[in-house]
């Protein structure tokens, strides 16, 4: 529950223990544009994401319920992540759009991927340069800028991914494990179609 800011010497300049910060060593905290504010991921039963101004070390605001390991941030500082909010939708699961002041910009429902009994995941997305969203839970979602479906893809079902990543000309990469321990990567082009 405890950040750390290192300087350019690896040498600690402070560091902020806060039990809403999530515990789990992989969750991703990522900056808002201008370098000022740190989205860090919530524990499992606070909010999904805490805004830290990092100059006052203070929570400026959090949005969202439950556990949410990852976020990320478009040029325009607008922050996407998927939770649930009981006042939205019943509290159903989806991926979020909100501003730099957490209001909502739009929200897409969507299911998770299970694994198994009580074992579920959603794969960090990432977003291509005309503002499209790529995120894998059940299947692999491809939505437009203002929270519109493109398309969305089934992939093969697996028990371990990293996250989703994106190149100059729109191609989606994502490395995964096989239940038979056999390791691949996928590649599919921006219109939803394998390469």
């Amino acid at each position: 529950h405890t950040l750390y800011a290192l300087g350019k010497d690896g040498l600690l300049k402070w560091s902020l223990q806060d039990e809403r910060f999530s515990h789990w060593p992989y969750a991703v905290c990522t900056f808002s544009p201008d370098g000022k504010t740190l989205y860090i991921p919530g524990e499992y039963n606070k909010s999904a994401v805490y805004a830290l101004d990092i100059v006052r070390k203070t929570i400026k605001w959090s949005f969202g319920q439950g556990k949410s390991y990852w976020n990320v941030v478009d040029s325009y500082g607008n922050i996407y992540l998927s939770t649930s909010v009981d006042s939205i939708n019943s509290g159903k699961l989806g991926l979020f759009s909100i501003n730099s002041d957490a209001r909502l910009r739009w929200y897409y429902e969507h299911n998770q991927l299970v694994f198994g009994p009580g074992i579920s995941a959603l794969f960090q997305p990432t977003i291509d340069k005309h503002g499209n969203v790529y995120f894998a839970s059940d299947s692999i979602y491809s939505i437009d800028y203002s929270g519109k479906l493109k398309w969305k893809k089934e992939y093969v079902k697996m028990t371990n991914a990293t996250p989703l990543t994106c190149d100059n000309a729109g191609n989606i990469y994502m490395t995964y494990q096989l239940v038979s321990e056999e390791f691949h990567i996928m590649q599919i082009k921006s219109n939803g179609t394998t390469k």
